[in-house]
This record gives C-alpha cells, structure tokens and sequence, in this order.
C-alpha cells in the first residue's frame, strides 16, 4: 500500500507542514508542490513516478484510493489517511490535465449556491401551498 509524505523545507512557499498554515491553504500548497514535482520531475518522487507513467497510471491510484475509503468506512481515522489520499491523487490527476483546482472550488460554489437556491424554491412553494389549504 502506497503512502504519501510531503516533505518540505520550512522556509519553503509550498510548506504543508508549517502548523501555522491556514487549512484553506493546504491545498494551494499541494497543487503548488505537484505543480512544480511535474516540471522539475525530480527522482525518487511518488510524484514524479505517477507523472512518468501516465493518465492511466494517475487514474488507477485515484479509483484504488477512492476504493480505499468506502473499504475503510468503518474506522474512522483510516478514512481521513484514505481521503487524504484521494485528495493527492486527484490533484496530481488535475495537474495532469492543466486544471487549476480553484476551478474545482469555482464548481462546487455553484452546486452550493443552485442547491440553496432550489431548496429557498421548495420552501416557498410549500410554504404557499399550505397556505391554500
């Protein structure tokens, strides 16, 4: 079983393990890290080993680590390490593909802000059609 540890530099603009790094942050950090591993495909990098191989390869680990987390649905530190892990991949698969993950982010607001807006429609319709009864 693969394990993923990031580890960088203190100093670094792309520290994940600075303790004083805003959570929102993280992930900023991680595409910047991948970003750069995918240009510099430095050796010895699980990074680089993915890139190397390719989409399929990218791909592969994304569907075994989101496999991993419905396997690990009952232990529930496991399914952070797992869901962790599925992050990662994903980022990797994104910058593979030149997706920037703010456009992720971007999409999920609108799933956000269409759900609000649908269930403020169903309340008001319900709403009025008790009020005809």
């Amino acid at each position: 079983n693969d394990k993923i540890i990031i580890k960088l530099k203190k100093n670094s603009s792309n520290a994940c393990e600075d303790k004083n790094m805003p959570l929102s942050d993280v992930l900023k950090a991680l595409e910047a890290t991948i970003r750069q591993r995918k240009q510099d495909m430095p050796e010895n990098s699980y990074t680089t080993h993915l890139f190397q191989k390719g989409e399929e390869k990218i791909l592969k680990k994304l569907g075994e680590e989101t496999i991993e987390v419905i396997l690990a649905r009952n232990d529930l530190a496991e399914t952070i390490y797992e869901s962790a892990d599925v992050l990662y991949h994903l980022m990797v698969y994104l910058v593979s593909k030149e997706i920037p993950f703010d456009k992720v982010l971007e999409e999920l607001r609108t799933i956000k802000d269409i759900k609000e807006s649908f269930q403020l429609k169903y309340a008001f319709k319900t709403e009025m059609s008790l009020r005809k009864r």
